[in-house]
C-alpha cells in the first residue's frame, strides 16, 4: 500500500531534490495527457533550485507563443480563472459555511414542522416557549402574506410552511432559544398571551386551531 505523502516543506535538501527529480516527470505526463485528452492548447514551466534552465513542456517554440497570446490578452480575462492557496481556502471555506447554513436551514424548518403539528393538534400556545411563539408567529405572518401574492396572481396557495420558509429565508429570523429576533421585522414576545393573541387576533383561547 503507497504511503500517503504529507503535502508539507521537506526540510532535507537532499529529500527535497529528489522529490523533484522524481516528481517532475510525472507532473509534465499528466499535461500531456490533459491536453490529449480534452483538446486543450497548454505548456509547463518547472523551474527547479539551483539549475541554470528550467524545463519546459513541449517546446521553447510551443511555450513561447502560448504565452505571448496569454500576454496579449486583457488583465481581467487572464486573472479571471487564476487562483492560488489562499483563493482556493476562501472559497472552500465559504462553501462550507453556505452547506452549513442550508443544514440549519433543514433543522429549522423541521422544528417548525414539528411546531405547526403540535399546535395543530390541540397543545396550548401557552405551554411553548416565547422564542417558539414568537417564530410560528413569524412564520405564519409570511404565510398569510405568501397567500395573498398568490392569490393576486392567480398561482396555486402553498400547502405547508416549508415552501414560505425556503421563499422568504432573507426575511427570516434565527432560530434561537433566547428569545432574541433582532432584525427578524417583529418584536420577541413578551410572553404567551401576546403572541397568543398576534397569531389569533380575535383572542382565541389556549387550545390550539
Amino acid at each position: 500500500m503507497r504511503k500517503k505523502v504529507k503535502l508539507t516543506w521537506i526540510e532535507n535538501e537532499a529529500a527535497r531534490k529528489a522529490s523533484l527529480r522524481k516528481r517532475r516527470p510525472g507532473l509534465l505526463k499528466s499535461v500531456s495527457e490533459l491536453t490529449t485528452l480534452c483538446g486543450l492548447e497548454g505548456m509547463c514551466l518547472i523551474y527547479g533550485p539551483g539549475e541554470e534552465h528550467p524545463t519546459v513542456w513541449p517546446s521553447h517554440e510551443v511555450a513561447e507563443q502560448l504565452l505571448k497570446r496569454f500576454l496579449s490578452l486583457p488583465e481581467i480575462e487572464r486573472s479571471k480563472k487564476m487562483t492560488n492557496q489562499e483563493g482556493y481556502l476562501h472559497d472552500a471555506i465559504l462553501k462550507a459555511q453556505e452547506n452549513h447554513r442550508k443544514e440549519l436551514r433543514k433543522l429549522q424548518n423541521m422544528e417548525l414542522s414539528w411546531l405547526m403539528d403540535e399546535v395543530h393538534h390541540g397543545k396550548g400556545l401557552q405551554k411553548l416557549e416565547p422564542f417558539q411563539l414568537s417564530y410560528l408567529g413569524w412564520l405564519i405572518q409570511e404565510k398569510i402574506q405568501e397567500i395573498r401574492k398568490r392569490i393576486e396572481l392567480g398561482g396555486p396557495i402553498p400547502q405547508d410552511g416549508a415552501e414560505v420558509v425556503e421563499e422568504q429565508e432573507d426575511r427570516k429570523p434565527e432560530l434561537g432559544r433566547d428569545g432574541d429576533d433582532a432584525g427578524s421585522g417583529m418584536a420577541p414576545a413578551d410572553d404567551g398571551r401576546r403572541c397568543e393573541m398576534e397569531l389569533f387576533p380575535g383572542g382565541g383561547g389556549s387550545g390550539g386551531h
